[in-house]
């Protein structure tokens, strides 16, 4: 959920970044991410560096659990 609430903040970051910001091990983030990428909640750009953002479904999903969360 860490990784969702934090797109959601920044809108898009680069992937190498999650695990700095989060203080997670990089392939946690990297087997999070393909997890996410797979279900259609973010999608991921092609570049050297890719860049993850929420996709709509992805924004929906972090909408529906931000008043749980809290």
């Amino acid at each position: 959920m860490s990784i969702l609430f934090l797109l959601l903040k920044l809108e898009k970051i680069e992937q190498g970044k999650i695990d700095e910001v989060l203080v997670l091990e990089r392939s946690a983030v990297s087997r999070n991410v393909k997890l996410l990428e797979k279900s259609g909640i973010v999608t991921g750009s092609l570049d050297y560096r890719p860049e993850i953002a929420l996709t709509p479904k992805g924004e929906e999903l972090v909408d529906t659990l931000i008043p749980i969360w809290e």
